[in-house]
């Protein structure tokens, strides 16, 4: 047999499961803190949008793949957190360290009220729910003063 075979549950369910690939991660890590460093403005522009999705991704890849739930509103709960970042950060001139995670905590809220109302939907009425939730945000930031 060919492969790494787990021994336990939480060895399979590890994400880093071995040497190389913690060297990797790592690796990665150090590049990522490295690039204000490395790249120029516009390069730095596109990789924070490169990771931004990243994060979407992995969002959807929770919901989606390990959960199976199809939810359509995972921009708005984007949205959230990241125009409520932007509202600390420029109307409140909070500092940068203190707006990314109190933009987190609001994602994070917006999406467990919503949860509440939308714990016992399943399937095609899941779905629908959660584009009734990236309508409500778009028609927000729209509209609000």
């Amino acid at each position: 047999p060919a492969g790494i075979f787990a021994t336990s549950f939480a060895h399979d369910a590890a994400l880093v499961r071995t040497r190389p690939q913690q060297i990797a991660l790592a690796l990665f890590l150090i590049f990522l803190l490295a690039l204000p460093i490395l790249f120029g403005p516009r390069l730095l522009a596109i990789s924070t949008l490169i990771l931004i999705s990243s994060v979407i991704v992995l969002g959807l890849q929770i919901t989606t793949g390990y959960a199976g739930q199809i939810n359509l509103g995972q921009a708005a709960f984007m949205g959230v957190g990241a125009y409520t970042t932007g509202f600390l950060a420029t109307k409140l001139g909070l500092p940068f360290w203190l707006t990314i995670p109190l933009g987190g905590c609001s994602a994070a809220l917006f999406g467990f009220i919503f949860g509440l109302s939308a714990v016992r939907i399943k399937g095609f009425y899941l779905a629908l729910t959660t584009i009734a939730a990236q309508a409500l945000f778009h028609f927000f930031v729209l509209n609000l003063p």
